[in-house]
């Protein structure tokens, strides 16, 4: 059996143990009987002035449940035994099941694959799944087992753009943008001369930067939308143009990073 189908085994297991205890402590309330389990009634007429009977009252107080079950320590012993030994199983399993899912949770990162993911959407922020599939040569199926233990921990998020499912890693404290942007300097392409040509030239367009780099306008806007996506970049309107800016968080990690 595959790992995936032995967590959900367990699961099932907890779930059961829980509900067949639930289920039998809620015939756990034992009614009294006499001691024979016959219902002894004695029976005394009285004669009655009819002028002295109250009025009945509508709505008596209910019963209490302790004048209708039997008190618990009254109960026979082996009754006794049964409640406190379907008690004790019920609350075994929920503190099982609640351990499991903790469990889950603190680890999911320690799962190797399930890093390599985290890291690979984190260092390709907009990736769909078939291409996380592709790029990490792994069936969807099994990719959707890593995505989910990610997704439990907040650690990615997905954006739907029209048709399109992407992938992100989720926004952010100042470490995890810090490490992000250190992956846009370790990458091969234009991203790390791009970031540093914005943070020193504040307020360039797209148009400046294709002429700079000579790339055609699509490319950098790719490059543009990746580093909007992780909260690097912004846009601000001046007049018919869309100037770039790095923003401060982001430019005080730039600063640290640029080579001297």
């Amino acid at each position: 059996m595959t790992k995936i189908g032995n967590m959900r085994l367990r699961y099932k297991q907890y779930i059961f143990i829980i509900l067949v205890s639930l289920i039998a402590l809620s015939f756990g309330a034992v009614p009294s009987y006499a001691a024979d389990g016959a219902i002894d009634y004695d029976v005394t007429f009285t004669a009655v002035d009819p002028n002295s009977i109250a009025p009945v009252d509508d709505h008596p107080e209910s019963t209490s449940r302790s004048d209708i079950l039997a008190a618990f320590w009254e109960l026979p012993l082996h009754v006794q035994l049964s409640y406190l030994v379907i008690t004790a199983v019920a609350i075994l399993g929920l503190f099982k099941l609640l351990t499991f899912v903790s469990g889950r949770l603190k680890h999911a990162l320690e799962n190797p694959k399930t890093k390599e993911i985290f890291f690979h959407i984190q260092n390709n922020p907009g990736l769909t799944i078939q291409q996380l599939s592709d790029e990490q040569n792994i069936n969807r199926g099994t990719l959707k087992y890593h995505l989910s233990q990610l997704f439990t921990n907040n650690k990615i998020m997905l954006v739907r753009r029209g048709k399109v499912s992407q992938l992100y890693y989720n926004k952010l404290s100042p470490m995890d943008k810090e490490s992000i942007i250190a992956s846009y300097m370790r990458r091969n392409d234009k991203s790390r001369p791009i970031l540093f040509s914005i943070m020193d030239n504040p307020g360039m367009t797209n148009k400046d930067l294709s002429e700079k780099f000579g790339l055609d306008k699509s490319t950098i806007t790719d490059y543009m939308k990746k580093f909007m996506d992780d909260d690097i970049v912004e846009f601000r309107q001046d007049g018919k143009f869309k100037r770039c800016y790095v923003k401060q968080d982001a430019r005080m990690i730039l600063l640290r990073l640029k080579p001297n």
